[in-house]
């Protein structure tokens, strides 16, 4: 079932992060092989599995292309935004570096996990119980899907109704934004109208410009991405209808299924922020309250 919710939209300026974690293109290791000294003394660096504490570090995986979550900054080397900031306080929680990685395709992270690639990824990932098998989840976001147009909207959409037969363009491997692109295609059919033609592209950015240059009609992407891009390309972009809250709206770091002693650990760390108020003052950071959730949780969606 689809739940439609009144539009809690809300803004969020661009800010620079303070943890700026070093990106690395692809899957790159020479950063990583950089030995980090650990905080042994640190409130849950007891629960570390042992490869992870002797390391004194964990490999992150993002996707930097999705601001404020994680994106690049002017530099185009540094990492920024609400993850690298919400990695860092999580490092300083478990007594090592959270070390940023740039994986430039957003469905290659989940396989680079598995095999053993990333320690974790943040990259604001959707919690599905399909997942599980691969890799677990610590929910740390609560997201919703929202319809975003080029500003000058030629084909007048208004709402996720008006997309049978419009290009509507994806992110590939974010099944959420599939899934809500493909959710019209039954009131579609009753109505003898053309399904959604659904394009899936390699980075969010390029969504972006497949708006921009006419050869998309909508883009599915979340609130703060949309809400990110608005304020600060007012002339190119702007959201229509109602945000919707849609299968995969747990937002979870993820680790290898195998790894439970790493994935608990992180769940102490994050509750801990949680419980002392530093996650609501990173959400507040870059305006996402909105999407705060009241306890850490591991595979939320089952």
């Amino acid at each position: 079932m689809w739940k439609w919710k009144r539009n809690r939209t809300r803004v969020a300026a661009p800010v620079m992060s303070i943890a700026m974690a070093l990106a690395i293109a692809g899957c790159g290791t020479q950063d990583q092989a950089k030995p980090a000294k650990a905080d042994a003394k640190a409130p849950y660096f007891h629960l570390l599995p042992e490869k992870i504490a002797k390391a004194g570090s964990v490999v992150v995986a993002t996707n930097a292309t999705y601001p404020p979550i994680e994106y690049m900054s002017e530099d185009n080397k540094t990492i920024i935004g609400f993850d690298p900031d919400l990695g860092a306080a999580l490092g300083k929680q478990l007594g090592v570096e959270m070390k940023f990685v740039n994986v430039t395709e957003f469905d290659a992270i989940i396989p680079g996990l598995v095999a053993g690639r990333y320690d974790i990824a943040m990259a604001f990932i959707s919690d599905l119980k399909e997942r599980y098998d691969k890799v677990h989840f610590i929910d740390y976001f609560e997201d919703r899907a929202v319809l975003m147009v080029s500003a000058k909207n030629p084909a007048g959409i208004a709402s996720f109704s008006d997309l049978c037969g419009r290009t509507v363009v994806v992110q590939k491997g974010a099944v959420t934004e599939s899934r809500t692109a493909e959710a019209p295609n039954a009131e579609c059919a009753a109505a003898g109208k053309a399904p959604v033609n659904i394009v899936q592209l390699p980075a969010a950015t390029d969504k972006q410009t497949q708006l921009k240059s006419g050869r998309a009609d909508a883009a599915i992407t979340n609130v703060p991405n949309a809400s990110y891009l608005v304020k600060n390309a007012p002339a190119d972009f702007k959201i229509v209808g109602e945000p919707i809250e849609a299968p995969g709206s747990h937002i979870g770091i993820a680790v290898p299924a195998q790894d439970t002693k790493l994935r608990d650990a992180i769940k102490a760390a994050l509750q801990s922020l949680i419980d002392s108020g530093e996650y609501k003052t990173l959400l507040e950071r870059y305006d996402l309250e909105d999407g705060a959730v009241p306890a850490a949780v591991i595979n939320g969606d089952g």
